[in-house]
């Protein structure tokens, strides 16, 4: 289990099913492939209140924020204990609805599948002293096992939210 998270990400981690964290994550791109085979696509351009992402947004989030801590995972299981930078997610979501062609559930779906394979690839492969060495993000001091079980926590939260607020399931 994870041990030095930013309080943010502990409710995200703390919600998500007992269990070791590949099955974890295998269990997320269950549900996310599950969910995305299911869409239309009107429901990738809907946002249920003014001012909030659109689902596609919120895919696109998912995606993009994997790839950053999966990155940071890797420079820490390469025993890198660089201070790794933070990213706005929200400029980012802003940028990501001006391209209108990555937001097609086709290239949703393959795009989620090509990163969460790699996540699962990388974590598999992390010996224990990769999984736990110390580094930086933005301050904080965490490790390639914390950020895995964060991608885990920030999926299972956005997967929610898109039940219960863009899907209804």
């Amino acid at each position: 289990m994870p041990e030095q998270v930013p309080d943010f990400y502990k409710g995200y981690i703390e919600r998500l099913p007992d269990g070791d964290l590949i099955p974890l994550l295998e269990l997320g791109k269950r549900r996310m492939m599950a969910m995305l085979r299911e869409l239309i696509p009107a429901q990738v351009e809907y946002s249920y209140a003014e001012g909030k992402w659109t689902l596609g947004q919120v895919i696109r989030h998912v995606i993009d924020a994997e790839r950053v801590f999966l990155y940071r995972a890797f420079t820490m299981g390469r025993f890198d204990d660089s201070d790794l930078p933070a990213f706005d997610q929200n400029k980012w979501a802003e940028s990501s609805k001006h391209n209108l062609e990555a937001m097609r559930i086709s290239e949703l779906y393959h795009e989620y599948l090509l990163v969460r394979n790699l996540t699962l690839h990388t974590f598999k492969k992390m010996t224990r002293e990769e999984l736990f060495f110390q580094g930086k993000v933005n301050g904080w001091k965490t490790c390639a096992n914390d950020l895995a079980f964060i991608i885990a926590g920030h999926e299972d939260h956005h997967l929610n939210v898109i039940g219960e607020r863009y899907l209804d399931f």
